[in-house]
């Protein structure tokens, strides 16, 4: 019998100036995710996520350039017998920058409400972030 795990993560809602979401593949991965990743026994979720964006899109922030939005828990989509746990951030300003994966990630993807429903996108994305994307509540 499998016993389920859950993993915790840190995860950042980004957006550039046409309102578009910046979501990321992993290498290996199936589904398209926001940015970001596990936050370590000794990290706090903002330390999490400010360390999971340097590694993934070499991008820096202050812990004030974030906004606690609220956290989520579901299947997750890459990792078979876990749940996933999401603590959420709005980054405070828009992007206006190219920018490529680093590390783990394969690809990246500005989504934009004409194209999202082109790409495979994680539960957590599709049960969290979306809604209030399409609603314009970010």
């Amino acid at each position: 019998m499998n016993k389920t795990k859950t993993i915790r993560v840190a995860l950042a809602i980004i957006t550039n100036d046409q309102n578009d979401i910046l979501v990321v593949r992993k290498k290996d991965g199936l589904y398209f995710a926001l940015p970001g990743g596990k936050i370590e026994a000794t990290e706090t979720t903002n330390e999490a996520l400010r360390r999971e964006l340097k590694e993934e899109l070499n991008l820096s922030f202050d812990v004030t350039d974030f906004t606690f939005l609220g956290n989520h828990t579901t299947t997750a989509a890459n990792e078979v017998d876990t749940m996933v746990e999401g603590h959420i951030f709005l980054l405070n300003k828009n992007l206006t920058l190219t920018l490529s994966g680093y590390a783990e990630i394969e690809e990246v993807v500005w989504l934009s409400k004409t194209n999202y429903t082109n790409y495979r996108l994680a539960h957590l994305f599709t049960e969290f972030a979306l809604p209030k994307w399409l609603a314009e509540k970010l």
